[in-house]
């Protein structure tokens, strides 16, 4: 499972000061940091385990951290997510990965909200498939 955080971390070397707490929790098996995101995201890959601990770790040094939302879906399962303002950021991690980025690319590089029928062909040009209505907010 991979797991992500928000935190404040900005250098290489409160990296360096934080790493050998994060070595010692054993169920994490990889993490790392990624400073040029502006959350500043801590990426822990891990067998399940209580993410208050490497909350509480990070606080403890002085630093922000909050876990944002991950999920998990295996292939052919049905989904759906939507963006409810007009510009947003979505962190995905595929493996593998198919034709899922160069949708991620045809739809970020659209300059229109693009019509149910677009949607549809970009969808069928990808391997995938509309399923159901549009989601709907409110």
């Amino acid at each position: 499972m991979v797991y992500i955080f928000k935190t404040d971390i900005t250098t290489k070397a409160a990296i360096k000061k934080l790493a050998p707490s994060l070595e010692k929790i054993s169920a994490i098996t990889k993490w790392n940091f990624d400073l040029l995101d502006r959350d500043n995201i801590l990426r822990i890959e891990a067998c399940e385990f209580d993410t208050e601990i490497v909350c509480a770790l990070l606080k403890s040094s002085g630093h922000l951290c909050a876990e944002l939302f991950s999920i998990f879906l295996p292939r052919k399962v049905a989904h759906a997510w939507t963006q409810v303002s007009e510009k947003g950021k979505m962190s995905v991690i595929l493996q593998p990965a198919g034709k899922l980025e160069n949708f991620f690319i045809t739809m970020a590089a659209l300059d229109h909200e693009p019509s149910q029928q677009e949607i549809v062909r970009i969808f069928s040009d990808n391997d995938m498939q509309v399923v159901g209505p549009p989601l709907k907010m409110g």
